[in-house]
Formats: C-alpha cells, sequence, structure tokens
C-alpha cells in the first residue's frame, strides 16, 4: 500500500472501530432497558392476579397499593428512556437561556407527591430562583428533575432538599451519604445503581442530568457538611471536553 494512503486508511479504521463501540453500547442499552421495564411489569401482573382472587378488602388494598407502586416506576421508567433517547438530538443551542426559579417551579409540582410520600421539603434561595443559564428551559427541567428526584428518594426521608446559587451555577444539596469516589464514574452510567437496590429506581437519573446538562454547562458532586452536593456549572473548556468531574 503506498505510504501516502495510511492516513487515510488509519482514519476509516478508526472510524469503524467508533462505530463499532456505539453499536455495542446501544445494544447494551437497549438489552438494560428492556430487563428494567420487566421487572415492574412482573409486578404488575402478580399484584393484578392476587387482586383478583382476593376475598377480603384489606388484601385486595394492598395489592392494588402495590399495582401502583409499579406503574408510578413504569411510567418513570419510561420518561427517563424518552428523556434520554432525545439527548443528542436536542442538545442546548448556544444562544438559548432559562431561568432557574421557572424551572424549580415546575418540578417541585410533578414531584409533589413523591415529596409528600417522602416527607421531603424542597427550599430555594432567592439567589438561586434569580439565576439565568446556558440552557434550553426543556434542558434545565429536564437536568433538575432528574437531581432532585434522585435527591428525595436517595436521601433521608423527613428531610430537606436545598437548590442554591454558586454564582455562575447552582447545586442541589440533600442531607445523604453520597456517592463512595470510587463509585462515581460508574454511576454516570446509564442504569448504575448504588449500594442501596433496595431503593426504587433506574439508574438513569445523573446520565440524563449529566446529558441534557451537556455541552453548556458539566456536574461536580461534593460532600458538605452533613449532606451530599451535586453542582452543576459552566464550561469553561471546548464542548469536545464533556467528561464531569468530582471533588469528592
Amino acid at each position: 500500500m503506498p505510504r501516502e494512503l495510511s492516513p487515510l486508511t488509519q482514519a476509516v479504521d478508526d472510524l469503524f472501530t467508533r462505530i463499532a463501540v456505539l453499536r455495542a453500547g446501544e445494544k447494551r442499552f437497549l438489552a438494560s432497558a428492556a430487563h428494567e421495564m420487566l421487572t415492574p411489569l412482573a409486578g404488575l401482573r402478580i399484584h393484578a392476579d392476587i387482586a383478583l382472587r382476593a376475598r377480603d378488602d384489606g388484601a385486595r388494598e394492598r395489592a392494588l397499593a402495590r399495582i401502583k407502586q409499579s406503574v408510578d416506576r413504569t411510567a418513570r421508567l419510561v420518561r427517563q428512556l424518552l428523556e434520554w433517547s432525545r439527548h443528542d438530538m436536542d442538545r442546548n443551542a448556544s444562544d438559548e437561556t432559562a431561568t432557574l426559579g421557572d424551572a424549580v417551579d415546575v418540578v417541585a409540582l410533578e414531584l409533589e407527591h413523591l415529596f409528600s410520600q417522602r416527607g421531603v421539603t424542597l427550599q430555594v434561595s432567592e439567589e438561586a430562583r434569580a439565576l439565568e443559564l446556558p440552557l434550553s428551559r426543556d434542558a434545565l427541567v429536564i437536568a433538575l428533575r432528574n437531581l432532585i428526584e434522585n435527591a428525595a428518594l436517595h436521601g433521608p426521608e423527613n428531610s430537606r432538599i436545598l437548590v442554591g446559587s454558586t454564582g455562575d451555577g447552582f447545586y442541589v444539596q440533600d442531607c445523604g451519604q453520597g456517592i463512595p469516589p470510587r463509585n462515581v464514574d460508574a454511576l454516570l452510567e446509564p442504569f448504575a445503581r448504588g449500594s442501596t437496590p433496595n431503593i426504587p429506581g433506574s439508574g438513569l437519573g445523573l446520565a440524563i442530568a449529566v446529558a441534557a446538562l451537556l455541552p453548556r454547562m458539566t456536574l461536580t458532586f461534593e460532600l458538605v457538611g452533613q449532606g451530599f452536593r451535586v453542582r452543576a456549572y459552566p464550561v469553561a473548556q471546548s464542548a469536545d471536553d464533556t467528561r464531569p468531574t468530582r471533588t469528592i
């Protein structure tokens, strides 16, 4: 082969390698998504059968409550899968901005039932409410929803979640124990879960939040006093350098 063609050959080989990696990733994602869907659907079938066979009101009501939990879990998973599928097609336009307070109000209304179930209070500082961020409104709502929902699910019951300002960005802080440093990178992958498998969730929340923020903002993770803080801030480097960082 002529020496002049070597760079072209190498570039083509690299392209095919990247395509193979992407296809393998898509297959893993689809397999994981199918598995995640089967779990709540199987629960629906089991508890529907129990409700149909129940002879007393108490057993029937317990089965119906379980059905509702499975429906809620399925609905949350479908919503997150749709958000994940959109993240590459709906990148933040360079001229769009959104107000944090408006996005928080949308999220607070959507998660009102979860807050009530967990006894969680959401507190937002006035400085944070006034923040104008370099994101589309939809992207900011998606990122906030997943960060706040994660905090409500994985933080203690009867606690509070704080949304505050860092000047050029914002943070979401709960009263939980946080993520061990060795687990941070793994938990940014789709369907990754921490050490609390009994807590409902799909393992998509952090990955979706990162995808919604990029390429204009990114995340760090910090242990602060008695809580765990996820901080979002504008990306100073080039848009190609999109790896979230951590400070824990």
